[in-house]
């Protein structure tokens, strides 16, 4: 799942799509609304479902593209926090794309206790550098971060 919100970078977007198509994944896109989202390049980008029609149980792993206004207005939608605390729960792989750490922040598990939860969880993916993708299949090729399941304190 691919969480967005108008202005999303459409680069962004586009590099995890198509390394995570080249392993065989499938892309779904989420958004604050159904239809099409506007990209940072003026583009339109189709949405699949939104966070009213989905739920993070339905995918193995989610990813947050970069673009501000997109991050922004995901910090907002109450919604899609809570698919992200969902996902976590879950013990799924989730990668944040450079500035989508923001959104992070927003969740339970990136909030006041970032540095316990994601500093050494290996399905939380984070960066700006060309291993991202790479860093993020290697997350989901392990299918679960049972090491989570432990705690079980996250409220989704």
């Amino acid at each position: 799942a691919f969480l967005v919100s108008n202005q999303v970078s459409e680069n962004s977007v586009n590099a995890m799509k198509k390394a995570l198509v080249a392993e065989g994944a499938v892309v779904e896109v989420i958004g604050t609304h159904g239809g099409t989202i506007k990209t940072d390049k003026n583009n339109a980008l189709s949405v699949e479902e939104t966070f009213l029609t989905s739920s993070s149980v339905f995918y193995d792993a989610v990813f947050v593209p970069s673009g501000e206004k997109s991050v922004k207005a995901l910090s907002l939608e109450v919604d899609a926090l809570h698919f992200l605390n969902e996902a976590y729960k879950h013990c799924k792989a989730i990668c944040f794309d450079i500035g989508a750490e923001k959104l992070m922040e927003k969740t339970y598990f990136g909030g006041s206790t970032s540095e316990k939860k994601s500093a050494y969880d290996p399905g939380i993916v984070t960066g700006d550098d060309k291993l991202l993708a790479s860093k993020f299949i290697k997350a989901i090729a392990g299918h679960r971060v049972w090491e989570r399941e432990k705690s079980r304190e996250v409220p989704a």
